[in-house]
């Protein structure tokens, strides 16, 4: 416990370092005065199932939890929605270990508390009361400030030991009415009009701005009046008709009006306001790309992009989000443009839902000098139907576009092309094949801006490493049009839970190409980057290009942009350190003795999935229908079969591994009048009743095929069987590196990719190389990384390398197909050991040296496992 606070945090301090003992030593001082520092006790780090916990209280007799604090360093981050299901996560992972379902989340200036209730299913509708508690900053005189802390942690425990937290009106009235209205958009506007001038009221009275606004209810009855205020100050989205009706009781709700103000006050921003608004807007739409900017993210882009600029913006210069949403983006934007004024901030976002708390949020960044004359500008356009001209005064562009697959939504995908088309006259150089949205996105906004112009982007990180033909042209794009002038990669830590894409930082400026880019790399979390120390040392790179640190976890390397254009083809794994020693270590070691796979063998994907009726193909899969038919299918109409690569826990596949079955009826039960016809006719008999009783269950409209389809699938599936001594490479592992070979003729899914052709004893020598460290090494590489999983496809892996069989020596040939034989299980990548397999082949990569060969290999392997799956779990499987 801390005897004496000397002083406060700063908010780029060290979360664990300076704000927890503070946090610490308050909850501790406050159990103590309360009497109550021997019934409970305060756990720093607690690990709650798979989860740590900031703090945790619990009960000492019976070591049951009850409240969870999560500690953040800006007040901006207790008002985050992601922070605060963080802290409500701690309460679902804990279960029967919890005692009271309290959880709170503060930067130690301001709190929020909650109590978690599953029939509130919103984390905002569980805040209790007296929440937002305003402590004091870290301007003020530090034991006032701690005594205040202290006082607060007092409240909140008497709250909690007496179970006594009461839900806030907020949640029970404004929450409801946005809720209820996100399909009415006149409605919509009309509560958060009335609403909002409350929530801004509240601001500005707690920032000391001179102002002689009355309470919103004063003007129930002429609404234009209230309207008049806020155009006083320009809030321009709220200004516009239709104005709300006096009769309106929900929207003119006085304790609903009441708590608002008092929210503003004690926020004294626009985040609070912003973060509940856009998670009611964007509540069930998540599929549609409409997830927030972490904050630590946003401040990042700023820094990064005020960098590259390499100067102070003019007062005539615009920063633009042409995809704003909840607009953190340009909130944060004061992390690298410090004298930043209203009037350059330019949002715009087509969801008509945000253009209110964008105005809101974005004017109270301000709140003693916006006025109509020194605004941001709010713009609800869709970005095809913005034109050049609206870019003239924009300096820097910043972004995190949406991320939907272009097959999910071709048709907005083909009118974003078009658009590019109409502005350049030419042909969208990045809308390839089945390339996402967030390419051509990328790609019409920089159409749009002048030369020259900073553009930063959040972008998903696959486009730079894989393979194919659209991550190839996006890498063009970027290295030409888009200017690339440095790249940023950090930890997925905590950042878009809700995304399945890690993403990277993208600084570009315009058609103006730099011969230079620099990666930098955070091995830290975002979180815990100190921001001051950060900045000082992009400040020193400007005239010091030799420095290779930016702050403690933050590297910095440049790249020639020559080496990124020939690598354009292949993808930039050299971009990490790990990467470029991987690619040092395949040039010196495999490339002079090796050929590649697609040279010596065939690949292929497995061809079974995508007919439909797996369930039936697969027959024993559906365990309904299978105790129904199992005792007509004849024997020989079953064949051994891999649907999930998890399935089988073995490398050999045939009819003793894999309990999975296919049914593969024979040549006569396609002949009408045949006793085999009479036969499947009752399978598939059974098979669509059970089908149609499974649709009426859950409720599906039915599309069940029929029996002339299903015979007609079957007929053509049964011809589809994979041949013994087949390779099979998984498309999608995360932490076993799974690599089988058929020893009986077997029916094999699209989940695999098929490797035939060569010998016997060539795939047998395959075959060992692909279970070795050193081709797991290269598939680390060559594959795409998603959400810490390796996906896989044939053209990816065509061009991995094996030594050359025919310079091998025979013994140790022969010792290799034996290991091999009777090997049984896989490789855990997350904590990979050698075998005799990898130690043999480590002898024909270098006679001389093969304990340093195998040792290079292994660390690496870890590094680059480690940096696509950091988080691993011992449980996980794959997919």
């Amino acid at each position: 416990m801390l005897s004496t606070i000397t002083r406060l945090p700063v908010y780029d301090d060290d979360e664990v370092g300076v704000f927890h003992p503070i946090c610490e030593s308050a909850l501790n001082q406050a159990l103590s005065n309360l009497g109550l520092d021997k019934e409970f006790k305060v756990l720093h780090h607690e690990a709650v199932g798979s989860l740590e916990a900031d703090f945790a209280l619990i009960r000492e007799s019976t070591r049951k939890y009850v409240l969870f604090i999560e500690v953040k360093r800006k007040p901006a981050a207790v008002s985050s929605t992601r922070y605060r299901i963080q802290a409500q996560s701690y309460v679902q992972e804990a279960k029967t270990a919890v005692e009271k379902p309290y959880y709170a989340i503060t930067n130690l200036e301001v709190l929020d508390i909650f109590k978690y209730d599953s029939s509130r299913p919103s984390v905002t509708q569980q805040i209790i009361e007296p929440s937002p508690v305003r402590i004091g900053t870290f301007s003020d005189n530090p034991v006032e400030f701690f005594n205040n802390l202290v006082k607060t942690f007092e409240d909140i425990i008497t709250i909690v030991v007496n179970d006594s937290g009461t839900y806030k009106e907020l949640t029970g009235s404004f929450i409801p009415l946005l809720e209820n209205n996100k399909t009415n958009q006149q409605r919509w506007h009309q509560s958060l009009l009335v609403a909002g001038y409350e929530y801004i009221r509240g601001v500005m009275q707690a920032s000391k701005r001179n102002m002689t606004w009355k309470a919103a209810l004063n003007y129930k009855n002429r609404p234009n009046k209230l309207v008049e205020n806020i155009r006083s100050v320009n809030f321009s989205s709220l200004v516009v008709p239709p104005l709300p009706a006096s009769k309106d009781s929900e929207i003119w709700n006085t304790s609903m009006l009441e708590d608002l103000v008092e929210l503003g006050k004690k926020t004294m921003s626009g985040d609070g306001l912003a973060e509940l608004v856009h998670s009611i807007a964007v509540s069930g739409r998540e599929h549609e790309g409409l997830v927030p900017t972490d904050l630590e993210l946003a401040n990042i882009l700023a820094i990064l992009s005020k960098y590259v600029l390499g100067r102070e913006l003019n007062e005539n210069e615009i920063i633009c989000d042409p995809a704003a949403g909840s607009g953190n983006l340009l909130a944060a934007i004061r992390a690298g443009f410090d004298t930043i004024n209203p009037k350059q901030l330019w949002a715009n976002d087509k969801e008509q839902l945000f253009l209110e708390l964008l105005s809101i949020r974005l004017g109270l960044m301000f709140p003693l000098i916006v006025s109509p004359t020194n605004s941001p500008l709010v713009t609800g356009k869709d970005i095809c139907d913005l034109n050049k001209n609206d870019f003239t005064n924009v300096s820097v562009v910043l972004m995190n576009p949406p991320y939907v697959s272009g097959v999910k939504d071709p048709i907005t995908k083909k009118k974003v092309a078009k658009r590019i088309f109409d502005i350049s006259g030419t042909m969208s150089k990045t809308n390839i094949g089945q390339v996402g949205i967030e390419a051509p996105f990328l790609e019409l906004i920089t159409n749009l801006v002048k030369d020259n112009t900073i553009i930063g982007v959040v972008f998903p990180k696959q486009y730079l490493t894989a393979r194919g033909r659209e991550a190839e042209a996006l890498r063009n794009y970027l290295l030409n049009d888009f200017g690339l002038n440095l790249i940023f990669i950090y930890p997925r830590e905590g950042i878009f839970k809700d995304v399945t894409k890690d993403t990277v930082v993208l600084i570009g400026r315009k058609n103006n190409p730099s011969s230079k880019v620099k990666v930098i790399k955070s091995e830290i979390p975002l979180a815990e980057i100190n921001l001051t120390k950060f900045k000082q040392g992009l400040n020193n790179l400007k005239t010091n290009s030799s420095i290779h640190s930016l702050a403690y976890g933050v590297d910095v390397r440049e790249l020639n942009a020559n080496e990124l254009h020939q690598k354009v083809k292949d993808g930039w794994r050299s971009l990490t350190n790990v990467g470029q020693k991987i690619d040092n270590w395949i040039n010196s070691t495999l490339i002079p003795i090796s050929e590649k796979l697609s040279g010596v063998h065939n690949l292929k994907k497995g061809r079974i999935g995508n007919a439909g009726a797996s369930d039936l193909l697969f027959i024993n899969s559906n365990h309904k229908l299978w105790e129904l038919v199992k005792h007509i299918i004849p024997k020989d109409w079953l064949y051994p079969a891999l649907r999930l690569v998890k399935d089988i826990n073995n490398v050999f596949v045939n009819s003793s591994t894999t309990d999975v079955r296919f049914l593969a009826p024979c040549e006569k039960a396609f002949q009408t009048g045949t006793k085999e016809y009479s036969i499947l006719e009752e399978i598939l008999d059974i098979y669509e009743e059970v089908k149609a009783e499974s649709l009426v269950k859950t409720k599906q409209p039915k599309k069940i095929k029929t029996k002339e389809e299903l015979r007609k699938i079957l007929n053509r599936e049964r011809k589809k069987i994979t041949s013994p001594y087949t390779i099979l490479i998984p498309r999608n592992i995360r932490r076993y590196a799974r690599v089988f070979i058929t020893t009986e003729s077997a029916y094999i899914s699209t989940n695999v990719i098929e490797v035939t052709g060569g010998t016997k004893d060539q795939k047998w020598i395959t075959f060992s190389w692909l279970l070795s460290i050193f081709s797991q090494l290269q598939l680390e590489v060559m594959s795409k990384e998603q959400e810490g999983a390796r996906k896989t496809e044939v053209g990816s892996i065509k061009d991995l390398l094996l030594p050359k069989f025919e310079n091998i020596d025979n013994k140790i040939v022969e010792k290799l197909i034996n290991e091999t034989e009777t090997r049984i299980g896989f490789l855990d990548l997350c904590n990979p050991s050698t075998t005799t397999i990898d130690k043999l082949w480590a002898e024909v990569l270098s006679s001389s040296k093969p304990e340093e060969i195998l040792n290079q290999a292994l660390f690496l392997l870890e590094e680059k496992v480690n940096e696509r799956y950091p988080e691993y779990l011992v449980s996980d499987d794959d997919e």
